[in-house]
């Protein structure tokens, strides 16, 4: 299909013009469709190398959220003791031994127990009645839950805002304990303290049996992506049946000498039971950041593909073109022309096709990233920073590209070019 272009023009040549072409007259408008086609390579590479600075400041943003908790030295992994047969007491007494076995390893700081795992996007929550609060019409009060153990905050390392933890004892007495996050505080509590507030399970106006004990720094509960809701935590004895538990482990250095630690203190306490989905936390949000840092690596190679053969057709059609002005820069040297002038020359026509191609490219840069808002995280689709720094990048490309061709117009002996006339 590219070859239909060079074909229809050699059916248009004109004899007497390829004649003065063959004596070394040179035409612009001869260059016009090739300058175009690089000046759209150019417009290409414009496009690719911002998107691929767009991707690659998103990426860093997501690593560089505030989650809420600290994931240094954070281990996570999974029991379900009832798949064993442990019954609902069983299970609790066993998910005890174990939070108490693993804390006291000599590699570990702290333990806890979350029936919810964080950064998995869980669906788990309540319709709620909440103390003074009357939801909008035809709309119910919902928060997100996760039922844990009193030391999850303090392995988590999510501070509290207000007020306290449920202890040990109150767990053990089945006191209806509840922790809030911010989110939720903001939602239902407005102008108000939410401790020592109520609220119930299930919509119930009646019985608001859970007392609002502390309030903790928001985190992110669902993921990196995940917008923050109301979040809710319990006492993880209180509830239903428990099945696949998860545990938090925060270590005190390397994690994966403390991790053969972990398994083995298990097996001791019961072998039948598997310790699964071992992983730490960073490796967790690196796990998150897969299609991110996939898709960067992507635009990267390709924009970097991209410049270089843009940079390569673009010193192509230079060369030529400097090849078939051979004889006008050598009359130009001859009549007192410098050759610096001669390189300027050369140089602004290299410069003029990759601004051409930052005009073509711009447009479609917008459209690109209106396009894939989505895989953006704390940027906008214009970036007055990017933008320019992609810009620069292509002309800085573009000048190099015609840097070559320039020193050769400009070594040009007049007297040679004369003779060979």
């Amino acid at each position: 299909m590219f070859g239909l272009g060079p074909v229809w023009q050699s059916t248009q040549t004109r004899v007497a013009e390829a004649l003065k072409r063959e004596n070394g007259t040179y035409t612009a408008r001869a260059q016009w469709g090739r300058r175009w086609l690089i000046a759209a390579q150019v417009g290409l590479s414009f496009v690719l190398l911002a998107s691929a600075l767009l991707l690659t400041m998103s990426l860093r943003n997501l690593r560089h959220i505030d989650l809420g908790f600290r994931t240094e030295h954070l281990i996570r992994f999974k029991l379900d003791a009832s798949a064993v047969g442990y019954s609902r007491v069983g299970a609790t007494n066993f998910a005890e031994s174990v939070r108490e076995a693993v804390r006291r390893l000599p590699d570990v700081e702290n333990a806890a127990v979350a029936e919810i795992p964080v950064m998995e996007d869980s669906d788990s929550g309540f319709n709620l009645a909440v103390e003074g609060y009357q939801p909008p019409t035809h709309a119910d009060a919902q928060s997100r839950s996760d039922p844990v153990s009193p030391n999850f905050f303090a392995t988590m390392d999510i501070p509290f805002v207000a007020g306290h933890s449920f202890s040990e004892a109150e767990m053990q007495r089945r006191y209806e304990n509840a922790v809030v996050n911010q989110t939720f505080v903001r939602h239902f509590f407005v102008g108000r303290n939410p401790i020592g507030m109520h609220f119930g399970l299930g919509g119930s106006a009646h019985g608001l049996s859970w007392t609002i004990v502390g309030v903790v720094h928001d985190s992110e509960y669902l993921g990196l992506r995940g917008h923050i809701e109301p979040l809710f935590y319990l006492p993880y004895t209180m509830l239903g049946e428990l099945h696949e538990l998860t545990f938090y482990v925060r270590a005190k250095g390397w994690e994966r000498s403390t991790i053969r630690e972990i398994r083995n203190a298990v097996q001791r306490l019961d072998a039948r039971v598997p310790v699964s989905a071992v992983a730490t936390m960073s490796e967790l949000i690196d796990d998150e950041l897969f299609a991110e840092r996939s898709l960067s690596l992507a635009a990267i190679v390709f924009a970097t593909l991209a410049c270089l053969l843009a940079a390569v057709g673009l010193y192509g059609v230079m060369a030529y073109m400097v090849t078939q002005r051979r004889r006008e820069f050598g009359i130009r040297l001859a009549v007192g022309a410098s050759p610096g002038l001669i390189e300027r020359m050369v140089l602004r026509e290299g410069g003029a096709i990759g601004i051409a191609g930052l005009a073509l490219g711009i447009p479609c840069a917008f459209a690109a990233g209106k396009w894939g808002r989505e895989a953006l995280y704390g940027l906008q689709t214009i970036q007055f920073g990017i933008w320019p720094i992609a810009g620069l990048g292509i002309l800085l490309v573009s000048l190099l590209a015609a840097w070559v061709p320039a020193r050769i117009a400009a070594r040009i002996d007049p007297q040679k070019t004369l003779r060979e006339e």
